[in-house]
């Protein structure tokens, strides 16, 4: 009597379009009338169909922006998402749902980080994000992705939420988040303050490097 093995459950692969809502410094009426602002992170798939960082998501695959992301659809899916763009108003971008990035090599982990400078003020954000990080050689799309929201999780404190509040907000693991944080630190750009002895999550400074003209102010 042979015995039957059974196949192999197959799990689909968690999509990733490279997508984070704006929420700071946003003009609330077009995202009422039109769709929320995006953040679009470089080389990810909404960036490779035309998508860019401050443009408003009308649509994605006939769905809103949150409902679309509440189900997200496995790696390989087509998308079609209706974007809307001043002063060129409504157009379509086309592409297919990859599988979220990872760190393609460890070795990155064991250089040293560089000093982080002045910490990134309120209406430095735009130009921070859509200028300097979006842009930076040495980021991946997850690294732009966690800078952007530790400056939308700003609080009053600068208190930001946990680091498993954070994965589950970037859907990733925790292990990938802190590959992430080491990139981010050694390039300068994020100083982290533990919260353990104060029983509360970690404070996360997220700056310009040492070394750029804004950090040490004599920039015009």
């Amino acid at each position: 009597m042979t015995s039957e093995v059974s196949p192999p459950i197959l799990v689909p692969t968690l999509g990733y379009l490279g997508l984070t809502e704006r929420l700071i410094e946003v003009d609330w009426k077009t995202v009422t009338a039109r769709g929320p602002c995006v953040i679009v992170a470089p080389r990810s798939p909404a960036w490779r169909g035309g998508l860019r960082s401050g443009d408003f998501v009308v649509s994605i695959n006939g769905m809103t922006y949150d409902a679309f992301h509440s189900t997200l659809p496995a790696a390989g899916t087509i998308f079609t998402i209706v974007a809307w763009r001043q002063p060129l108003g409504e157009f379509t971008v086309l592409g297919r749902v990859a599988a979220i990035p990872t760190p393609s090599s460890e070795s990155s982990s064991a250089l040293p980080a560089k000093p982080s400078g002045r910490p990134v003020i309120r209406k430095e954000r735009p130009l921070f994000v859509q200028g300097y990080i979006s842009k930076h050689p040495d980021l991946m799309a997850l690294d732009t992705r966690l800078l952007s929201l530790l400056l939308n999780h700003e609080g009053a404190k600068g208190i930001y939420p946990k680091r498993i509040t954070l994965a589950r907000s970037l859907r990733c693991s925790l292990s990938t988040l802190d590959r992430s944080m080491r990139r981010c630190k050694q390039v300068g750009l994020l100083r982290i303050e533990s919260g353990k002895s104060r029983r509360r999550s970690n404070r996360y400074f997220v700056t310009w490097p040492l070394d750029h003209p804004r950090s040490s102010g004599w920039y015009g």
